[in-house]
């Protein structure tokens, strides 16, 4: 529990300088990670059947088929914009900013807002969310309305949004021990966010490498 913790709270401490991260500098940091993915192809199919059991041809396929996942990380900035609708209703234009939930599971994660004209204040939307992807667009638009994002690309992005320890994170499964952690790894920290990431007790060594590959590439600690 105390490495657990110690995880966590890494996380959390690299979240603020992460998020303020510039969208370019970020997406540098994926082509360099599908650089090296791609330089350690054959390490990381090793690992995989090392501990996992597949046939080698079977177990660079899986790193491939995770590795085409950074690659469309590095084209994310356009899915990262926010909208501006005006008027939906008389004196009031609606905004949807799309930001990073970072360690936050609970509120205030990518919400929409509005703002009056006459009043000149910020009105909140009410924002309790758990959500498979980084940055989710949400579905109810007006003042005070109650709203869940959709479960949308659940396979890309397994998030975990703990409710006390407000943690996003990847839980994995034994059988696709490169391919699943590397849906996860490139769309939620390209988009800004920190996460803590569990693999498989029975194949880990594939997940451990690819997080040493982050941290070469430019990931925070």
């Amino acid at each position: 529990m105390s490495e657990f913790n110690g995880a966590v709270e890494s996380a959390k401490a690299a979240f603020p300088k992460w998020r303020d991260t510039p969208i370019p500098t970020r997406t540098r940091v994926m082509l360099k990670y599908q650089e090296l993915i791609r330089d350690n192809m054959d390490s990381l199919a090793e690992s995989v059947t090392a501990e996992q059991g597949k046939t080698l041809s079977d177990a660079k396929g899986d790193v491939f088929r995770g590795l085409e996942v950074v690659e469309a990380a590095c084209g994310i900035a356009p899915f990262l914009m926010g909208e501006v609708l005006e008027n939906v209703a008389s004196g009031i234009d609606c905004k949807s900013v799309r930001q990073p939930l970072g360690v936050r599971g609970g509120r205030r994660g990518g919400l929409p807002t509005c703002v009056s004209k006459k009043q000149r204040k910020w009105l909140v939307f009410d924002d309790h969310m758990l959500t498979s992807l980084a940055h989710e667009p949400t579905a109810s638009v007006g003042t005070g309305a109650s709203h869940m994002p959709t479960w949308s690309r659940a396979r890309a992005y397994h998030a975990a949004c703990a409710a006390q320890s407000q943690v996003v994170g990847g839980i994995c499964p034994f059988n696709f021990p490169a391919m699943v952690p590397l849906w996860m790894i490139p769309m939620a920290v390209t988009s800004g966010n920190t996460m803590v990431l569990k693999p498989s007790e029975r194949d880990p060594g594939a997940a451990m490498m690819l997080a040493d590959l982050a941290q070469q590439a430019g990931l925070p600690k």
